[in-house]
Formats: structure tokens, sequence, C-alpha cells
């Protein structure tokens, strides 16, 4: 039932003020539209040659404004240099880093425009960060009653009858206040409130901010759905008993005659929640927060902050190209000037009668009040989308700008998280390194999954991730540490790193000199600057093949009706089997762009689904389900038990009557024991029966599929199109028999390989090719077999290695169906023996093997071909002595040389200056080949193990950059008869050197870091048993040479 489509094209255009997608008429292409035709040739000129918009962006943070012009040269040249296309500049604060440059002095903004003259020489894409700091935007001019906001309220009881004419206590306010009604209703029989009266009344009103659930480990949205089991009638207010005193309400004083009883007057206001620009820098810090879900906010934001930057940005160059909005870490807001207005135009009825609600009270009863706040945070969610993000969104696009932002979290804001993420141009999410003390869960680390289904569903080309952040191990993680984090991400739909973080020291403030307390550090200061090219090469081209085609997945899980909206993790159904991907929806989607076509769910970018999954929520929005029902009725397939109650307040009872009515016709008789599906129109509807199963009923076949062996766990994503299908395989992880997330930096080598059978659903005759995007090298796929809608090949993976497989419409070539050695069958063959993961390659049209053996190889139609190989490949290990030259930077020191007739860690030695190196060490030594060793195949360098990155040069030449387990090199072209001359110069992590100098006294001391200071900011370095920390590093070996036959 799966297939293919074109695009139907809907331009985005730099330069419109409208959204993305929201006009029909023929425009100019830009490079945010969806590349739904894959060109072959541009596909392999682009992984060769990496173009601008596919490369990797960072985060550019100047703590305290700290940057020169000359530092600010400097560091946009290291980045183009290095293959970085773009920076975020992030003017953040803290009292840990010393004071620059106060934001939006004249000096700061000289720098700014300074980088924009620089980024436009280099060719480099700027982002404007809206704010200084992260996470809480506003600034000094924010006006007191232009910042975030709630309701607040008091209470005066009162007996009657008799006439009143007292003054109200003004509710609990602070900075600002303006009242917005009296009231005055029969005080209930009971003493309960809020949460004593309706379950999670603090979260489910916007009073609190919900907390993390560490059983659940994610935030649980079941919190505001959650409810006491009576109807709480018993306490109830009347809505028809509540009285408006608005009009004997005068300046803080009520002039009423109160009817008999006992009556409860409350004085209803709003003020500030107090959130202020705390993480804005020295100078700059301290003013309120915009209000976010009014236009005042952020037009307030824009005018005394935006603006300013984008004019000098403008009489400076054209680099300039995006604001940014980082993650909402402003807590929450409950009210706005002119709310009720807006409640009542959204919702369709009137908010006067259920503010008791937001004080803790029922208000006809407990269903009655629970609707109520679910369209009172549907209301907050909506306004946060249209007058913050909306807003935003054009204002930049009048600008000529474009926007990226994390607008949906990850720390649960106010919002439909995929709506507010499908506004931006591009989406953003984040994602973190493994660290064993901050962030140690996928569910806490891995901040993508949303993002990229709000790419998916909204038409979106790129989505964006900061990663790889970090709090705790500063410089503690090498790049084949954080690859796999990159890849996860790549696999679940990133395919632009913004990397967090490159933070701007210039050189006088020492080395590594100033950093960020958060992330995983890359700058010029690093210990691998220099190396971290061939790095950030992998990421790179991994980036340009994800950008190219439609994702492909089989369901679209919708996630519900309510606000706040959020998924977490690919496994947040666990009831998609492995080699199924699936996008998470909202109401937005379902409602304004999903469609069918042939039986799928076709969204208009050319996106197709076959199942819709729903969330299990006893709730659905009404108009939804009705969307729901006719696209049953052209032919989708439905999964889910069905809803028990309409979600919100509007329409109802009716509301319920009518999703009852559709819920009989949509599950007819189905109860999910004895009858599991029913046939409506042309479609399907399933009850009792998990994705899983339904997906096997419809004969909807994995996507992806391999053997089944003990410790094989891969993920993958493929992205389409009519002639070339793309997969990313990635192997999950590095260590045999070891599934947990725990950091390790281990002197062996990571040991668990993949070899195994994988099977693609791919139709038709394709040339298949792997495309490694660490080593840049394309080569051809020869075992396959094509049978019933799948190409089966043996795939071999090297631990938390990755590879893409290329699918491209072509001709029928003759291939090798099966491989075998001595009559036992083999599943590899497809990848080339640098990459480490299997002894057998072929090569061409030649076997190139270490082990002898008899080899068999089948060819389609039968014809055997055996190869026999006599003996095994012989390995010459270089021993010692080796030659090292510890190449001190200027700042640090002068060179120093050793000897090692045995490869150790550098941290096993007992000289100081060597235990505590951090920096590039180069390793030399001679060897002699002889000829019949280099005559039958080609010749390997295996390093070993390395900490952290090895460049390799044999006899003079350059043979290539080791980032990543397993560290071999292909020499071959390198190497003569005779003598040879091997260097390996060895970078390793600052950390190391840092540990070390904290044991000197501190006029011996010669790095310098504003992250150790007299807070003690990284204070493991000063701990006792610092020396725990230090990372395994230099060339550890065993260092060998291994010659392959070739027949």
């Amino acid at each position: 039932m799966y297939f293919h489509t074109k695009l139907i094209a809907i331009s985005t255009v730099v330069l419109t003020v409208l959204l993305l997608g929201c006009t029909q008429k023929q425009q100019e292409v830009s490079y945010f539209d969806l590349l739904a035709e894959i060109n072959y040739d541009s596909l392999k000129a682009g992984f060769y040659n990496v173009t601008q918009e596919a490369k990797m962006r960072t985060w550019w943070f100047w703590m305290n404004g700290i940057a020169t012009k000359e530092s600010i040269t400097q560091d946009l040249e290291a980045m183009k240099a290095n293959g970085i296309a773009g920076a975020i500049l992030i003017d953040n604060g803290g009292d840990y880093s010393p004071p620059g440059n106060v934001f939006m002095s004249n000096e700061w903004k000289e720098n700014f425009a300074h980088v924009i003259k620089e980024a436009d020489r280099l060719g480099i894409e700027i982002s404007l960060n809206i704010q200084s700091g992260a996470g809480d935007p506003g600034n000094p001019n924010i006006e007191d009653d232009n910042g975030l906001k709630k309701i607040t309220w008091s209470e005066q009881q009162v007996s009657g009858p008799k006439k009143i004419e007292i003054e109200l206590e003004k509710p609990p306010n602070q900075i600002f206040y303006k009242d917005i009604t009296v009231q005055a209703f029969k005080s209930p029989q009971s003493d309960l409130r809020k949460d004593e009266l309706i379950k999670n009344w603090g979260v489910k009103s916007f009073s609190n901010k919900e907390r993390w659930n560490r059983d659940l480990d994610r935030y649980d949205l079941n919190q505001f759905y959650d409810r006491y089991e009576d109807d709480g009638t018993v306490p109830a207010i009347a809505e028809n008993e509540i009285l408006d005193l608005s009009t004997h309400y005068k300046d803080g004083k009520i002039n009423w005659d109160v009817p008999a009883g006992e009556w409860t007057i409350i004085r209803y206001g709003y003020t500030s929640t107090g959130k202020r620009n705390s993480y804005a820098s020295e100078g700059f810090r301290g003013g309120l927060c915009y209000d976010p879900i009014h236009k005042r906010g952020i037009n307030a934001q824009w005018k005394d902050v935006v603006k300013p930057l984008i004019d000098i940005a403008r009489a400076n160059g054209n680099s300039l190209k995006y604001v940014h909005v980082d993650s909402w870490e402003m807590k929450t807001t409950n009210w706005t000037n002119d709310f009720e207005v807006e409640f009542t135009k959204r919702r369709g009825y009137d908010i006067g009668p259920y503010l008791p609600v937001l004080t803790g009270y029922i208000v006809g009863s407990r269903e009655i009040s629970n609707r109520f706040l679910e369209d009172f945070r549907m209301t907050v969610g909506d306004m946060a989308a249209d007058y913050n993000y909306s807003e935003l969104h054009s204002l930049a696009h009048a600008e000529g700008l474009s926007m990226h932002s994390e607008s949906a979290g990850p720390h649960l804001p106010p919002v439909d998280g995929l709506k507010t993420l499908g506004i931006n141009d591009i989406p953003m999410g984040e994602s973190w390194a493994r660290a064993n003390t901050h962030r140690t869960t996928e569910a806490k680390r891995l901040h993508v999954k949303l993002g990229a289904s709000a790419a998916h569903i909204y038409g979106k080309r790129f989505f964006a991730a900061e990663i790889p952040s970090s709090v705790g191990p500063v410089w503690e993680r090498s790049p084949a540490d954080v690859k796999i984090v990159l890849d996860r991400g790549f696999c679940s739909g990133v395919n632009r790193v913004n990397w967090h973080t490159y933070t701007s020291s210039p050189d006088e403030y020492g080395l590594p000199g100033i950093e960020y307390f958060a992330g995983t550090h890359l700058n010029r200061h690093v210990t691998w600057w220099k190396e971290s090219k061939a790095f950030i090469a992998y990421i790179n081209r991994t980036q340009h093949m994800l950008t190219q085609g439609i994702h492909v997945a089989d369901v679209l899980g919708y996630l519900g009706s309510g606000v706040p909206l959020f998924g977490f993790l690919d496994d947040d159904r666990g009831d998609i089997p492995p080699g199924y991907a699936w996008d998470m929806c909202n109401s937005d989607v379902l409602l304004n762009r999903a469609g069918v076509k042939n039986g799928c769910i076709f969204l208009p970018d050319g996106k197709n689904y076959t199942v819709l999954a729903l969330s299990g929520h006893k709730d659905i929005s009404l108009p939804v389900l009705k969307k729901i029902e006719e696209m049953v009725e052209q032919g989708i397939v439905l999964v889910g038990n069905p809803p028990e109650r309409a979600s919100g307040l509007s329409d109802f009872p009716q509301s319920d009557d009518e999703l009852k009515a559709i819920v009989k016709r949509l599950w007819g008789d189905v109860d999910g024991v004895n009858t599991f599906m029913n046939e409506y129109g042309k479609g399907r509807v399933y009850a009792g029966r998990t994705v899983a199963e339904v997906l096997k009923l419809e004969k909807i076949r994995p996507d992806l599929s391999w053997e089944p062996k003990e410790d094989i766990d891969l993920e993958y994503i493929h992205r389409s199109s009519d002639d070339v299908d793309i997969y990313y395989v990635l192997n999950k992880w590095a260590w045999k028999g070891i599934k947990d997330l725990e950091h390790r930096n281990l002197p062996a080598l990571p040991d668990r390989y993949v070899q195994t059978n994988c099977s693609f659903r791919i139709a038709g005759d394709r040339k298949i090719e792997r495309w490694d995007p660490v080593t840049g090298e394309i080569t051809p796929v020869k075992i396959y077999e094509q049978n019933d809608g799948y190409y089966t090949l043996p795939l071999s993976l090297e631990p938390e290695g990755a590879a893409f497989f290329v699918f491209t419409r072509a001709e029928k070539e003759s291939n090798i169906t099966r491989i075998s050695r001595d009559g036992k069958a083999l599943t590899a063959g497809n990848t080339p023996l640098e990459v480490g993961a299997s002894g057998v390659f072929v090569r061409g049209n030649q076997l190139e093997v270490f082990d002898k053996g008899e080899y068999k190889l089948t060819e389609v139609g039968g014809k055997e071909i055996t190869i026999s190989i006599n003996a095994n490949s012989v390995d010459k290990e270089i021993p010692g002595p080796w030659h090292v030259t510890f190449q001190e930077k200027p700042l640090l020191g002068e060179p120093f040389e050793d000897v090692f007739n045995e490869l150790i860690s550098w941290t096993e030695s007992d000289k100081h200056d060597i235990k505590y190196f951090s920096g590039t060490a180069l390793y030399k030594k001679s060897f002699t080949i002889k000829r019949n060793l280099i005559s039958k195949g080609r010749t390997y360098l295996h390093l070993g193990k390395v900490g952290d990155i090895g460049t390799v040069k044999l006899n003079g030449m350059d043979v290539g950059t080791y980032w990543k387990p397993p560290y071999i090199a292909d020499i071959t072209e390198y190497l003569k008869e005779g003598e040879n001359n091997l260097e390996v110069s060895v970078s390793n992590l600052w950390i190391n050197r840092l540990i070390g100098d904290e044991k000197l006294p501190p006029e011996e001391r010669k790095t310098s870091t504003n992250l150790v200071n007299e807070k003690g900011r990284y204070d493991k370095l000063t701990k006792p048993d610092a020396d725990k920390y230090l990372r395994v590093s230099g060339l550890i070996g065993p260092v060998k040479i291994r010659f392959s036959e070739i027949k």
C-alpha cells in the first residue's frame, strides 16, 4: 500500500511576509523548498562537494559580550575553513564570565557591524538571537505591564441581607496590577479548594509549572486530563448564580445590597509573573521578559532590540539571514490584556461565569470545570502561536529574513508544540551528549522527535537541532563520543546541526579561554580544532543526503486535541515495531493540511502515510473527529479505541451527542475483544489491536527489516523520490552486551560489530551503492537479492557505525546473490575493508579478503564462482620505540620530546607533563616492508586505540584524519617497498591539562579559563579525586599493518 508521488510544490520565499506554504502563486524557488525529486548526479556532486545550504551551523556565544574585531575575524575565518556555514550569534550572561561589551552598547553594535561585514566577505550566514541570553527573551525597556502575566484575586466573605460599602483587598501582585472584574456567589458548603476540588488544578490552570515525572522519565501530559471520580456537584457553584458586580465596583470599593445568605466576593485582576531576562549579559540583565501571548510583547522586543540590529546589518552587508528564539524557559503565563475578549472570539462563549474555576472553585460540575480549563489552555496556546511566533515570523519576513526557533521547549511551554514549530521556516529542537550526571536518560536528552515530525507534517525541508549540548562534561567529549548522538538525531529527522557550542574567546583570554558553562565545546581554541575539519565533513555529507527527497513513514500518530501538546521519543508509541517510521500529528494538520489519495493520508507537499493512529486519550476535538470520519470514508486505515467525549466546553453537551453518533458510525459493533475491525466507506477502523498488529493485518510490510540476532539493534531513516531512495542505517551501540546510556572512556576498542542481512522495501530495478559519510567514499553494492518488492543485502557496520544505501532506478545489472566461505554463508561483502566491519569485500569484479578459505560467489541465475585464498593475511606489528614530540601551543610552553618503548596512554606516565598533557603529540616510526607483502592486494594501517583523534602521514604524504574507531587507514597508495616513515599526530582533549594545572601552584599554571573560578563552576578539576576524569590519551595501539589479498 506504500506509494511514491510527486511533490505539489508550495514555494517558500525568504522575502515574503506570508507564512510558508500559504500561497499557491508561482514563486521563486528557495532552498527551503522540499526537493521532492532527487537528481542522482546532483546528489553525488553534493556528496563530494557539499553546498552551503547543507552545511553545519553553530551557536556562537559571546559571554558578556566578549569579542573583539580581531577575534571576530579569526572565528569566522576558522568556521569557514573547517566547513561551518553559519552562526547563531548569542550574547549571553553569566557571573562566571568576566565583563565585556554591554549588549546594545555602541561598542557591541560596532562589533556586530564587523560580524556582518566579515560574514558577508566569507559567505557565512548569520542568525540573530532576539535577546541577550537564551530562553527568557526580554530587555530593560519592557514596560511593567508588558511582561508575562497571571491572573490574581482576593476574596471576601459577607453575609446578607444588608447593604455594604467596603474596600476590597487588592489581590496579591508585583510590578504591575490591573483589575479584571468583581463577582459574587453563594459561598459553597465546603472548605476544599484548588487541587482538592479539581485534580491537578494548578497545572491545568497554568497557575503552576508542571514537574518532570521521574517514574515516567518525561512530563506526564495525563496530569492535564486526570480527574476525580465523582462529579463534584455538591461543592459546585451554579453558572447562573454568579453575579457580576462590576457596576457596583469602583476604585477598589464595592457598593452593593447583599441578598440573604453567605456570599463570597472575588476581586479578579492580573499582575506580572515577575519573570525577568536573567540569562542576559552583565549590564543588560534584569529587564522583564516580554508578554508572549500578546502582540505588544514581541513587537516591543522587536522595536527595542531586533530592528535596530537589523538596520545595522543592512548597512553593513547581506549576511544576516535569520532571527532566532531559544527554548521557552519562562515557566508559565495565564493572562494578558483583553484575554477575556480573545477567549470569547476563539471559544465562542463568555469566560465570565467560569472565572471562579481559575481561583480553584468548581463551576457547574467537575466535568464542566475541566472542560472549561481545556478551552482556557487552548486559548493560551493559540495566542502564544499567533501573537508570539507567527507575529515574529511576519516581522522577520517583512525584513527579508527567515526564522528558526526552539518554539516547543523542551521545557513544556503552554503551546501546541507541533503547531508552533510548524510556524518556523526551519523548526528547531535540541539533543544532548551522553553524560553520567546530567540528562542521563533518552527522554531527557533527545528532544528531536517532535520537531522532526513538525518539519515532516508542515512540509519543511530542514529540521535543525541544538546538538550536542551538555552540562558537566565540558571538555570531555570527543567527536567519536558524540557521533552516536548526532546519528540518533539524523535518524530521527535532524538535517541541520546547530553545534552547541562555539564560544568567542579572544586570544588575550588564554587557553582554553572563555567558555559557556554548557555545550560540547568546539572553537578555534580546542585542542582538536585542526582535525575537526574531517569530523565536520561527515556532518555536512550526512546533512546533504538528508535534505533530499521526502521522508518516508507509514504511521501518522495523532497526539491529541489539547494544550500543552507534546511528544518526546520515537518509542512514545510502543506499538510501532522496528522497521516502521512514524510522525506525530496535531489537530491543525489534520484539519488544514491532510487529505486522502489512494487510501493513504496525503499532505500537500507529497508526504503520505498508510495508517492514522489515535493517541489513546478519551477525548478528541469534535471537528477533528468529523475530519477523520471523512478520511476513513475516503479509504484510510484508522487505529485506536473510540473516544468517549468531545474536548472542551463549546457546544457541550450537544458536542458529546454528536461525537457518540460519529463513533457509532465509525466503530460500529467493534468491541476490541470479539470484533476489532469495522469497514466504513472505503476505509477500515480497528480497535483493541496495536498498530503492529494492524500493520500485519493490512499487509503493510516493514520499510526496513533485519535478522533478529543478538546484539543487533538498528535505527534508520528513509528519504525517497521517484527515481532515487536514500536509507541511512545506524548501529546504535558500541559494546557487546551493553545497552545503557552510561558514558565510557575505555582503553580498548568497542566490539559491537553488526553483520546481518537487511531488507529494504524498494521495488523495481535499481543500482545500489554504499555512501560513507565519514570517508566520503561511494562503493557499489554487488551482493543482494531482489524479491517481492524488497532488496535484501548483507550489511556490515562497525560499533556505532552508519552508512547510506542509495537505490537509483536503473537497468538491471548482474549481481551476486550469495557469498560463502568454506561452505558457510557470509553476511558480508558490501563494506570496504577500511571500515573495519568485515574481512570480505567485493571490490569491482574482484574479491578482497583477509582470511584464507574457499569462497563461493553465487550469481543471479545460479552460476557459482569459486575463489581460493591459500593463506591468512600476515599482520605486521609496528613495535616501539616511538619518538614522540609533544607540540605545546605557544601560550602553554615549549615543545618537548620523549621516547615510548611501548605505547601507553599518556595518563599512565609517571611524568607530570605527559600525564596531564593536552594538545597534539607527533609519533614517528620507521619500518621496512618487503615487496611480497604488498603485491597481492591492499594495505591497511590499524592504529588500535587512539585518544582521541589521529592524523596519519606516510613517507611525507597526508593519508587522512581518523576520529572514530576502529581507526583504520588504507595506505596502499602511500606505502613503498623498503623503508617507510610513519607519522601519527594524536590530539586529545583539554580536560587532562586542566586537571594537571590545578595541581600546580597558581604561578606555574599556564591554562586559563573562566569555568574554574572562585565559585567552582567546574569544580571537578579541584577535587582530590579529579584524576578519575582524565581521558585515555595518545596513540595506545597496538599499531599494525594488515595486507589483503584480491582475486
